[in-house]
């Protein structure tokens, strides 16, 4: 946020909660801080956010999570109930103040004073005793090791933050900008790397990157004289408070949009060459709260993400090369038969054979041709020890035999599971899936402790399961969209006649078209569409033809003991077709 999205939304608090009572305080995150307020016989909420990624104020009508970390806690202590007497805010800065008074058991007036100062990572909310200005508490503490110039902390007095040595805005006037812009020129001549919007900023006060580029004007006119008209013009709007709350989102795959600017000043460079939706909301609250709610949405969301992904990758390592261990222990195993084959010719050759020997030739009386072979010894060890040496082998590795195929058979399960997790949180499209998966992946990892975080709030139940389409000739497809869904659509929803689908060898989701009237057979055409849903929603999604197999429920059975979504099907056709999802969603 910068100063001016600041003014534009500070003008609209002084106007709508001055006066209004703090009647509750929650926290989505040890970062943020929602102000429940009672205004005017209304209910509103004041978000605000010190986060490194973000950093915002705006009221919201959003639900308000029941969470409090710490520091919401020591807000509930002491300002719950207070009233909002004044905010205020110096232009150029990015400090608001909310002067609160509360009061205490005698009726005498407790007051305070929260500050909010918006300074990227710096950020911070701080508590300060208005008649002491001594600091209360703080979301983030600053020792003096970490600042010489002040500190944060309970008790320190407040300090405001250093000002910029920069040229006042409202000061500049055409002759000092046209000296600006020659001093810029300058500096180009001795320095490749110059660039006029970062120069602006390192000069003029209050400019954020979004403005500095308006004035610049890359794709306008570039003129001293069309760049002065520009800066005015945002001088003009500062010293009249007319700010125009302006919020663009360029649109992104399957209708999902993209935040790319919030603005309390009408752009005309930033769109430029971008596939853009310009809004201009009603009020700067609601343009920040658009802009934030889909900007946090996708920064929780690609964090998640990533936090998923990280452990899944590890154990698919790990699942690999378990595999290809036991992959290579099966071969020797499979090598058994001549380890028997060897001891039993070493055996009838053993009267021209004496220790010492590296080798016996011999015939191999179980070949066709019965050839000659050379069979390697011991020299440390008499023919017969060798043949005994042959035989431990054997008896070793067929004893082992059973136990690698079960453990290979449980890796294979333990992969296929794994890869379609992992499939999953790639294709996840929604924060809210994300949660559902990582629950899935807790579940199935009941060696993990199940202490619950209190940052970690619990997905709600999806009001049903499963993506739900209709084909064209009017049956219901359902495709499930994790494991867990694969597992509850063909174990609890299928029945006998239904028709089972899924893409061949890839992971991906189970899809199953409700054939209740047993309609037999399933029309082509939704036999179809129903594979290019199964074609579409695994992994091979990007191929261009797709084979997918398809049968009657009844033929699908689920191993005992198998991880969540595998299956074993007895009998199959196969369809190939285009992965695509065109259907009607229920």
């Amino acid at each position: 946020m910068d100063t001016f999205v600041l003014n534009a939304i500070t003008q609209e608090l002084q106007q709508q909660i001055c006066l209004a009572k703090i009647n509750h305080i929650s926290q989505p995150d040890e970062q943020s801080v929602i102000l429940g307020l009672w205004q005017r016989g209304q209910e509103l909420r004041l978000a605000i956010s010190v986060d490194a990624r973000y950093q915002y104020l705006f009221l919201t009508r959003q639900p308000a999570p029941n969470q409090v970390f710490n520091f919401g806690k020591f807000l509930q202590h002491h300002i719950k109930n207070a009233e909002i007497r004044a905010i205020q805010k110096p232009l150029l800065e990015r400090i608001i103040t909310f002067d609160l008074v509360k009061k205490d058991i005698d009726g005498q007036d407790l007051k305070f004073r929260l500050v909010l100062e918006i300074m990227g990572r710096y950020s911070n909310l701080i508590l300060i005793n208005q008649d002491t200005n001594k600091i209360l508490d703080s979301l983030q503490h600053v020792t003096a090791v970490q600042s010489s110039y002040r500190r944060i902390a309970p008790g320190a007095e407040y300090v405001p933050p250093p000002l910029q040595e920069k040229e006042e805005l409202l000061n500049i006037d055409q002759t000092r900008f046209q000296q600006i812009l020659a001093d810029y020129e300058q500096e180009a001549q001795t320095s490749a790397s110059a660039c006029l919007w970062k120069f602006l900023i390192q000069r003029i006060g209050g400019l954020s990157p979004l403005l500095a580029k308006e004035i610049e004007g890359a794709h306008l006119d570039t003129s001293a004289e069309a760049r002065w008209q520009r800066l005015s013009e945002l001088i003009r709007i500062v010293r009249e408070g007319a700010y125009q709350p302006t919020l663009i989102l360029e649109q992104g795959q399957q209708g999902k949009q993209k935040p790319l600017a919030l603005s309390a000043i009408p752009l005309a460079e930033f769109p430029h060459g971008k596939t853009c939706d310009v809004k201009t909301p009603d009020s700067m609250n609601a343009a920040a709260e658009q802009y934030y709610t889909i900007l946090v949405e996708r920064q929780r969301y690609d964090t998640l993400k990533a936090t998923l992904m990280q452990p899944l990758t590890a154990r698919l390592a790990k699942a690999r090369k378990k595999r290809e261990h036991l992959l290579a222990q099966k071969q020797q195993i499979d090598q058994a038969e001549d380890y028997k084959r060897q001891g039993e010719l070493i055996t009838t050759n053993l009267y021209q054979l004496s220790k010492g020997m590296n080798s016996a030739r011999v015939i191999d009386y179980y070949s066709e041709d019965q050839a000659l072979i050379e069979i390697p010894l011991d020299p440390k060890f008499t023919p017969a020890q060798n043949a005994q040496r042959y035989f431990k082998r054997y008896s070793k590795l067929k004893q082992g035999s059973v136990m690698t195929e079960q453990r290979l058979a449980a890796t294979e399960q333990e992969l296929a599971y794994l890869e379609e997790v992992q499939f999953f949180v790639e294709d996840a499209q929604n924060f809210y899936d994300l949660q559902q998966l990582r629950a899935e992946m807790e579940a199935a990892t009941p060696s993990k402790s199940k202490k619950k975080s209190v940052s970690k709030s619990e997905p709600a139940k999806p009001a049903q399961p499963f993506l739900r389409f209709v084909s064209s000739d009017g049956f219901d497809i359902y495709v499930g969209r994790s494991s867990r869904e694969n597992d509850l659509l063909t174990q609890r929803t299928a029945l006998p006649e239904d028709v089972w689908l899924h893409v061949h060898k890839a992971p991906g989701s189970h899809v199953l078209i409700l054939n209740r009237e047993r309609k037999t057979p399933v029309p082509d055409q939704t036999l179809r569409e129903a594979a290019s849903l199964a074609a579409y929603y695994s992994k091979l999604r990007r191929s261009g033809r797709v084979d997918v197999i398809y049968t009657s429920k009844k033929y699908v059975r689920k191993p005992k003991g198998s991880p969540p979504g595998l299956v074993i099907v007895q009998e199959f056709q196969t369809l190939r077709v285009i992965p695509q999802a065109n259907l009607t969603a229920k």
